[in-house]
């Protein structure tokens, strides 16, 4: 399920007819969704038949037909990249419309069995300075992230977020359940009152981290506290 980490001001749920902008590394995936124990998913072994964020989204906001006019997408960046070249796209489309989906986080190249994070638990790549950037124009914008391994933020940036998700990798119907998560539809007798569920972890802040002396790579039960990140 979604977990509803930060809601300023009752900002989510979002109304349905405005005009969206869906960006973020994960705005049209299809594959990091799924996360990575599954088998063939779609008949022709690709992952073609997943709905990806913005289809599902668009499908949610503009009612059918008129899509396409109210909800724009671009990624502005990737997961775990330092490139800058869609930035200004992204952030283009974020000024141009009324609110802001930012659908980010880790896939499979950070996080996967055999595979752990080594530098940090922060945001990979440059996704930090360009939500950094989407943030300052000033839009309500929810940020959902995908990922197994929780992720931190520093207290400035995430002071500037007005809502925050915890998707996990919400599978092949995540795409759907999270529009409806977000947005009001134009008839909403079908959907469940309560979209969110509850955090399975506790989430430290980036300076909780800090003050907790942490060391993710500190394997050793006699020096310095005495745990590993088992303990957390």
């Amino acid at each position: 399920s979604f977990v509803l980490l930060k809601n300023e001001k009752n900002v989510l749920p979002f109304p349905a007819g405005k005009r969206v902008a869906v960006v973020g590394p994960h705005a049209v995936d299809r594959k990091a969704i799924l996360g990575n124990y599954l088998g063939e998913i779609c008949p022709d072994a690709t992952d073609n038949c997943v709905e990806n964020p913005f289809e599902a989204i668009a499908k949610r906001v503009g009612g059918g037909a008129s899509a396409s006019n109210l909800t724009v997408t671009s990624k502005g960046c990737d997961v775990n990249s330092n490139s800058t070249a869609g930035f200004q796209d992204a952030l283009d489309a974020a000024k141009a419309s009324d609110y802001v989906v930012y659908v980010g986080g880790l896939d499979g190249t950070v996080e996967r069995e055999s595979l752990d994070r080594v530098h940090g638990i922060g945001l990979p790549g440059n996704q930090a300075d360009f939500l950094d950037k989407l943030l300052d124009i000033g839009k309500p914008t929810a940020v959902v992230l995908f990922h197994g391994g929780i992720l931190t933020f520093d207290d400035d940036l995430l002071a500037k977020m007005p809502a925050l998700v915890s998707a996990g990798y919400p599978g092949f119907y995540g795409s759907e359940a999270l529009a409806n998560a977000l947005f009001d539809g134009e008839a909403d007798e079908d959907l469940a009152v309560n979209r969110f569920g509850k955090s399975t972890v506790t989430w430290y802040s980036d300076k909780g981290w800090k003050d907790a002396e942490f060391d993710v790579l500190g394997f050793s039960m006699t020096s310095g506290k005495g745990r590993t990140h088992v303990y957390y």
